[in-house]
């Protein structure tokens, strides 16, 4: 996982409009992502990301039900949101 965040932090640094951000969760479950999506949908609109790559689907499940909690996030009109491994759920598929 730090091979990828180093790489794409060495891209983000040839891009003077591009910021990258790393919050760490104490865990990877979806009660982890819905308070980070808390911690996100809690700032100014200005100082949102325009992208959150969630370290697994999990965490991007808790991410969406706290933005669709608030309503004042819409994925991906305001946020893109990815999550990392595929899982069924995550696909919609279920």
């Amino acid at each position: 996982v730090h091979d990828r965040l180093q790489g794409l932090q060495e891209v983000a640094l040839q891009h003077d409009d591009v910021r990258v951000e790393i919050i760490t969760g104490s865990n990877l479950s979806i009660l982890e992502g819905r308070r980070i999506g808390e911690l996100i949908a809690g700032r100014p609109p200005r100082e949102r990301p325009d992208a959150i790559f969630a370290a697994n689907d999990l965490m991007a499940i808790g991410a969406l039900q706290a933005f669709v909690m608030r309503g004042t996030i819409r994925v991906p009109e305001d946020i893109a949101l990815l999550g990392y491994d595929d899982i069924d759920f995550a696909s919609g598929a279920v």
